[in-house]
């Protein structure tokens, strides 16, 4: 991707319960995170999901119930994940933003670990990456919501496909 600024958006599917599926999809399209007032539908049938990632790349990590031990600070958990996630994603060197979209209510303790976290890993300056984080971003973002789709298409996959996927990161921890 070859854009001034990076969009990223995450959201997992099976939350809370082992196994989880983290997602995040990458867009250098303004367009992916222009806010809409009406509601965006969740999307459950998955037919042209490929389709609508076109032009866009992805990653996802899968947390399992020994992860999850792991990861039991709260605070830190998303960073964690969110650091994997961006892990072996080609990035433009001329990079003037990082901007983050989070589905869900954050902490400002677990924003403030996501940005230290994806800056120290990645190398990239703390103070060019934007973070907005929400209830129901999935429903108001089209590339929270492809994010959304994407989390619960590859859930159905179930595990053993995933396992060797070529878009699975592995968790940092």
């Amino acid at each position: 991707m070859e854009a001034t600024k990076l969009f990223v958006a995450h959201d997992e599917s099976n939350n809370g319960r082992p196994l989880e599926v983290h997602s995040s999809v990458f867009s250098e399209f303004l367009s992916d995170v222009a806010y809409c007032n009406k509601e965006l539908n969740k999307v459950r049938v998955h037919g042209e999901l490929f389709e609508r990632l076109r032009k866009r790349d992805y990653r996802f990590v899968l947390v399992n119930k020994e992860d999850k031990i792991r990861l039991r600070n709260k605070s830190e958990r998303l960073g964690i994940i969110l650091t994997s996630l961006l892990m072996n994603v080609e990035m433009n060197l001329d990079l003037k933003s990082l901007d983050l979209y989070l589905d869900g209510n954050k902490s400002q303790k677990e924003i403030e670990y996501v940005r230290d976290s994806v800056s120290c890993y990645l190398s990239f300056p703390r103070m060019r990456i934007n973070i907005t984080s929400g209830p129901r971003l999935d429903q108001h973002y089209p590339l929270v919501n492809m994010a959304d789709q994407l989390a619960h298409y590859l859930y159905k996959c179930g595990k053993h496909i995933l396992s060797v996927h070529p878009k699975r990161n592995e968790l940092i921890v």
